[in-house]
C-alpha cells in the first residue's frame, strides 16, 4: 500500500542493525576504513531491500537481467577507481600539515570525481551531459 508507514520503519530499523553489526566487526581489522566499509555495506542492504519490497508490493517490474549490466559495470568502476586511489596513495606523497593534508585530499577527490565521471560516461551507466546539465540548472 502507497500510505504503508511501517515497512520502512522496518526496514531502517534492520538497516541500522546491518549497520552496527558490519561496523562493529570490521573495525577491529580495519580501523577506521572497517566502520566506512560496514556504512557501505549497511547502504547496499537498504537500497536492496527497499527494492525487493517495491518490486513485490507491484510498483516496479525489475528482473535480474535488467540490473545485472549495470550493477556489474558500476562494480567494475569502483574496483578501477579503488586500484587508482591507491597507486595515488603511493605516487602522490601525504603532504605535511592542514594544508598539506588538504591539497592531498583534494588531489584524490578531484581524481576519483574524475575517473568516475569519464569511466560513467565510457561504460553508458547514465548520460553525464545531462547530469551536468541538470546541476547547472540548464
Amino acid at each position: 500500500c502507497i500510505r504503508d508507514r511501517v515497512t520502512p520503519v522496518k526496514i531502517a530499523i534492520a538497516t541500522l542493525v546491518m549497520n552496527v553489526i558490519a561496523s562493529l566487526t570490521l573495525m577491529p581489522h580495519f580501523g577506521h576504513v572497517g566502520i566506512a566499509a560496514g556504512t557501505a555495506i549497511s547502504g547496499w542492504f537498504n537500497a536492496l531491500l527497499q527494492l525487493y519490497i517495491v518490486q513485490r508490493q507491484g510498483f516496479i517490474a525489475l528482473s535480474l537481467r535488467t540490473l545485472a549490466t549495470p550493477l556489474l559495470k558500476g562494480l567494475g568502476l569502483g574496483v578501477l577507481m579503488l586500484l587508482v586511489l591507491q597507486g595515488y596513495e603511493y605516487v602522490v606523497p601525504f603532504g605535511n600539515g592542514f594544508f598539506g593534508h588538504f591539497a592531498w585530499m583534494i588531489g584524490a577527490i578531484l581524481l576519483g570525481l574524475s575517473l568516475f565521471t569519464v569511466g560513467a560516461d565510457r561504460l553508458q551507466l547514465f548520460d553525464v551531459r545531462q547530469v551536468v546539465k541538470k546541476f547547472l540548472g540548464r
